[in-house]
């Protein structure tokens, strides 16, 4: 038995990896920031405090764990206008580091992400040897890229170190809600926009997680592994929420172009109209730039990592949601 401490417990894939673990023999502490959320409120187990920018509340967790599971980090497609994200992402994945190091953790599981890598070509199979995004990249991709840079460092100083890197994650339990989780709520039995066949690589919450126990134990100190599901365009996404939600309006279908002149056109039309647009910039680009062939063949060999279909993932996504009373919202 083993003692885990997970930082950013209560997100979305916190608290899922935590309820994973409650079916283990593990001692799991879990560490929040955000004491108000009620993504923990059900489950029985430790919680601490803890802020990964501030170094000091780490280590009384970190003195007593067997291993580490960093998840604490800040998702945005807004940029970094005040330099937080840099301070949760890469800072704070530095303080991790250094508080495993000083505190003799065993194995540190740090969460990645497939947009620490070239997308492009597109049509091109991406694995883990793709080579890393450059600084022209949306500010979230940066930073991602960074952090890991800071746990790699950790391992060439004799870190016992373990990268995992999902790409777009879905499913229940998410209490926040994501970025995505607000978009099925808004769209559930609601008309879509146009679309066209943009999209982006979506995995089950739960299969991470799963995929995280396995990486404890089989996952081998160096290496990172790439978690994806499966490319889903925005039209297939649209027909799996229509068929989840019984709506049945036709997708209306527009050219990929229009929507590339639609995002540099997006900080004109804010400034002019002064509205929030219903996708940013850098929310389109990910979709426009989103590989098509992410393989998981390495996390499916050595760490038995097999994802669910997408139409499970929402399927069991839209019951939570209505058990939180969140459909029919027009706004969360």
């Amino acid at each position: 038995m083993a003692r885990i401490v997970i930082t950013g417990a209560e997100g979305h894939l916190g608290n899922t990896l935590c309820r994973r673990l409650l079916e283990t023999d593990h001692s799991i502490c879990a560490l929040v920031f955000d004491e108000s959320s009620p993504a923990l409120e059900d489950l029985s187990l430790e919680q601490a405090r803890a802020d990964v920018t501030d170094p000091s509340t780490l280590d009384g967790p970190f003195a007593s764990a067997d291993i580490v599971v960093h998840l604490a980090a800040v998702i945005s497609t807004v940029g970094d206008p005040d330099g937080y994200m840099q301070r949760v992402n890469v800072e704070g994945t530095r303080n991790v580091v250094q508080a495993c190091q000083k505190h003799g953790v065993k194995r540190l599981i740090h969460m990645s992400s497939i947009h620490v890598f070239k997308q492009q070509p597109s049509d091109s199979p991406l694995d883990e040897s793709r080579a890393y995004i450059g600084d022209n990249a949306p500010a979230y991709d940066r930073t991602k890229r960074a952090a890991e840079e800071e746990v790699f460092c950790g391992i060439e100083s004799g870190l016992d170190a373990v990268i995992l890197n999902p790409s777009g994650i879905l499913g229940p339990n998410d209490f926040g809600p994501s970025i995505m989780g607000k978009k099925l709520i808004a769209y559930h039995g609601k008309p879509f926009p146009a679309l066209s066949d943009a999209g982006f690589d979506w995995v089950d919450v739960r299969d991470v997680a799963e995929a995280i126990v396995s990486a404890m134990e089989r996952g081998r100190s160096g290496e990172r592994y790439l978690l994806s599901g499966r490319f889903y365009s925005m039209i297939e996404m649209a027909q799996i929420v229509q068929a989840t939600s019984g709506a049945g309006e036709k997708i209306r279908i527009i050219p990929t172009w229009v929507i590339r002149l639609y995002v540099r056109a997006l900080p004109l039309m804010g400034r002019l109209f002064g509205v929030e647009p219903q996708f940013t910039a850098e929310g389109l680009h990910a979709l426009l730039q989103g590989n098509r062939y992410v393989s998981h063949a390495k996390a499916a060999r050595e760490l038995g990592f097999y994802p669910r279909p997408l139409d499970e993932t929402i399927v069991d996504a839209y019951a939570c949601f209505q058990r939180r009373g969140m459909l029919g919202l027009d706004r969360v």
